[in-house]
């Protein structure tokens, strides 16, 4: 950088020694800056910084009694930076405390919420995350777990050597979802029980074989 210094004649007094000849002359203020720079130039201004907007509709579905399925569309705008993560957020219905869900940290606009309550409604909120920031939740939406099954009504057995041959009546109500499959127990004693291995059928009625005698 090349900087200069001038005398500026009239600007100031000057003074002139006539013995010597000696020019006495204030010197002029030089601003040092970049050659190439007007200096009353403004610098270019800051990026501006501006979150994600809110997502758009947010669906849910559920898949059995303790888990949904969320999935959302993504924000009209993403802001001054590319979306990386969605945050979300769910509560029983009527409740007044959000708890996150912690997944990994993707741009992917869906996810599952697990180990939910059978039976219960809850609301979900979602909401996009970037560089600059978090975003607006979108509006809460709902859906309700599937609730379990009734008792099956009916059970009536008949004692065949060491088997028992047993019948039910399916129950009243199968909590939103078909039934799949039956679940047989036994005990000797009405206190301690064992699963009998009857593989998965919807049958309304079984066999159980190995029994020892004279139980119930």
């Amino acid at each position: 950088m090349k900087v200069e210094l001038w005398n500026v004649l009239g600007n100031a007094e000057s003074t002139i020694d006539l013995a010597t000849s000696f020019v006495k002359a204030p010197f002029a203020v030089l601003t040092l800056g970049d050659p190439g720079t007007d200096p009353g130039e403004d610098p270019d201004p800051e990026p501006e910084v501006v979150v994600p907007g809110s997502p758009g509709e947010v669906m849910l579905t559920p898949v059995d009694g303790t888990t949904i399925d969320v999935a959302w569309d993504a924000p009209l705008e993403n802001g001054s930076n590319p979306i990386t993560d969605y945050r979300l957020e769910y509560r029983v219905t009527g409740a007044t405390e959000w708890t996150q869900v912690y997944d990994a940290v993707t741009a992917t606009t869906g996810a599952q919420i697990r180990m939910l309550v059978p039976g219960a409604e809850y609301q979900v909120r979602v909401r996009a995350a970037s560089a600059a920031g978090l975003g607006e939740f979108s509006q809460p939406v709902a859906a309700s777990t599937f609730s379990p099954p009734a008792a099956p009504r009916g059970a009536v057995g008949k004692v065949q050597g060491k088997s028992l041959l047993v019948a039910w009546t399916a129950p009243i109500s199968d909590g939103g979802r078909a039934i799949t499959d039956y679940v047989i127990e036994t005990s000797a004693d009405g206190e301690n029980w064992s699963t009998f291995g009857d593989g998965v059928s919807t049958a309304t009625s079984a066999k159980v074989t190995g029994l020892a005698g004279k139980t119930q």
